[in-house]
């Protein structure tokens, strides 16, 4: 199996690299397209001046963040490729300073909006493959709100485990269908 390489951020200097807006926008490029890509295709797809985009791309580069996939010549020019070292990042907040941790709330929002935007979306999917299937498809949604009490500990435990039981699905094949799952977990108390 290939499990997913995640980066987890436990300093204001880790957030402050990888959350900062810019490179954020440079690190979906990489992550979403899978591909390694040069600055000047990163800067096109950005419609970013290829110049401000290197200067961030080499901040990730140095944090190893970014890694040099491959080289190529063409026309010449030896055109370096970039990729992403993670397929995720994941935040540990002890460490973070209460300063940089809260400043970051906008951040935290877009994200869970992102990702219920997300949800909805393979909602919408998922209806219209019922509505299209005459009833041949799995009708079945599931969406339910836990309280969970553990020690810091068994909250390690508990996301370790559950990483082992996703990472058991995270095949894809053809003869599997695919769901659309969201995870999160946030201390209340």
């Amino acid at each position: 199996m290939n499990k997913k390489n995640i980066k987890v951020l436990k300093t204001d200097e880790d957030i402050k690299l990888v959350l900062d807006p810019y490179r954020k926008t440079i690190l979906k490029v990489y992550l979403t397209d899978k591909e390694p890509k040069t600055v000047k295709q990163v800067a096109d797809s950005l419609g970013e001046v290829p110049a401000k985009v290197h200067y961030h791309v080499m901040k990730l580069l140095d944090n190893d963040i970014l890694r040099l996939a491959k080289t190529e010549n063409v026309n010449g020019i030896i055109a370096k490729f970039y990729e992403s070292v993670y397929d995720n990042f994941m935040i540990e907040g002890s460490e973070l300073s209460p300063e940089v941790y809260l400043a970051y709330q906008p951040q935290w929002e877009k994200s869970f909006q992102w990702i219920a935007d997300h949800l909805k979306e393979d909602l919408n999917k998922h209806m219209d493959l019922v509505r299209h299937s005459k009833g041949k498809v799995q009708r079945h949604i599931v969406a339910d709100h836990h309280l969970l009490y553990m020690t810091p500990q068994e909250q390690e435990e508990f996301i370790q485990k559950w990483d082992e039981l996703l990472e058991q699905y995270s095949e894809q094949s053809d003869n599997k269908e695919e769901y659309s799952m969201v995870r999160t977990m946030v201390r209340v108390k």
